[in-house]
């Protein structure tokens, strides 16, 4: 597969809205979280703050939580840290039902391979 289409991941984006316009863009980006390549997986798992919204959150939680159970090392703790990030950020805004969010928090909490520093986010 050509790496072209990857090329823009390794720059910032300069308008980090046009994630929530572009469906392109975030199918691109979610199709790179299952890359070979940990530094594309990585730079993609970092978009991912700029398309997350109330109404995508759960979607976008629940294909991260997919990632989780198939990933192993510092990506396995990324993916982790990228969802108590997305669920929590902004005094949880984007979190319109916490029974849900519980249950993630739960699932987290059953990961193995974490160090204490997860653990205390998932507590926290």
């Amino acid at each position: 597969m050509s790496r072209t289409p990857f090329l823009h991941l390794l720059a910032p984006p300069k308008k980090p809205d046009i994630f929530h316009t572009h469906s392109e863009c975030r199918g691109l980006i979610l199709k790179c979280l299952s890359d070979e390549d940990v530094t594309i997986r990585t730079r993609a798992l970092g978009l991912l703050r700029f398309m997350t919204t109330r109404r995508n959150l759960v979607d976008l939680v629940t294909q991260l939580l997919g990632h989780v159970e198939a990933a192993s090392g510092q990506y396995r703790t990324d993916l982790v840290e990228e969802i108590i990030k997305l669920c929590s950020g902004s005094k949880y805004e984007l979190v319109a039902d916490f029974d849900w969010y519980f249950d993630v928090l739960v699932i987290l909490a059953g990961v193995r391979g974490l160090d204490e520093g997860q653990g205390d986010a998932i507590a926290g």
